[in-house]
């Protein structure tokens, strides 16, 4: 475990390196999300309440998620396809599991500062004040939503070499998590066709559960184990493919 400590160090290193840029990334993203999103869709959505606080999580959830994702991602194409740094790597006293707990560390560091920085601009956007226990609650459940998106995105990256491949999952991504996931949209909009086969990503009802929160409606707790369970799957599939893509542990 100890091994991984050079790896984060680098990562730190990569972070300071280029923190103006990141951070600008950060506030960007929400506002972004807020004013081209948000804005427009309160025009023609109505919600139980005001529609800009009914879409705040949508803006977490998105950059948050996003974040965590393409760090992983980005930083597993990189060490695998990009640099050919993994070589020189994996000469190193390093496991796989120890390599891929660093990308996903490094993503989840990624994500959990976004998540920061789009709460805290949806609040003073939209004059909102949340309860200590609520925001605990919140903080909770994108934590298993980021690191979620954190272990999906070092797959992703393991697998994807082709660029232009890649970027189109990350489009799809993006579009999945803004408008086809009910995160701007209530699902009560969605055709019932769509919905049929949507109900089977649990991560679309962890999406729910974090309005639910803020409406003090009941907590899913099945998709939250379920979300949890897949993502013990694509860890394990993360170790199986890095011990034919990488090296055996």
């Amino acid at each position: 475990m100890m091994s991984i400590i050079p790896l984060l160090k680098r990562d730190l290193l990569d972070f300071k390196k280029n923190i103006f840029s990141i951070f600008t990334f950060w506030v960007l993203a929400p506002v972004f999300l807020h004013l081209f999103l948000s804005i427009p869709l309160s025009n023609i959505i109505t919600t139980d309440i005001r529609y800009l606080s009914w879409a705040s999580p949508g803006v977490w959830i998105t950059t948050s998620c996003m974040a965590a994702f393409l760090q992983s991602a980005n930083r597993m194409r990189k060490l695998q396809f990009t640099t050919g740094q993994m070589e020189a790597i994996l000469k190193a006293p390093i496991s796989n599991f120890d390599l891929l707990l660093s990308i996903i560390i490094r993503g989840v560091f990624y994500g959990i500062f976004q998540f920061i920085i789009s709460i805290l601009i949806t609040s003073l956007l939209n004059n909102e004040y949340l309860g200590f226990y609520v925001l605990f609650i919140i903080i909770i459940q994108i934590l298993f939503l980021i690191f979620h998106f954190a272990v999906l995105g070092a797959l992703i990256g393991g697998l994807v070499e082709n660029d232009n491949l890649y970027y189109n999952i990350v489009c799809l991504l993006f579009l999945s998590l803004t408008i086809g996931l009910g995160n701007f949209i209530p699902l009560s909009y969605y055709p019932k066709s769509f919905l049929s086969i949507i109900t089977f990503i649990p991560t679309v009802f962890s999406f729910e559960n974090l309005r639910s929160i803020i409406l003090h409606n009941p907590f899913n707790w099945l998709s939250f184990f379920l979300t949890l369970f897949l993502t013990s799957i694509l860890s394990i599939l993360n170790l199986i493919i890095s011990n034919k893509t990488f090296r055996k542990i």
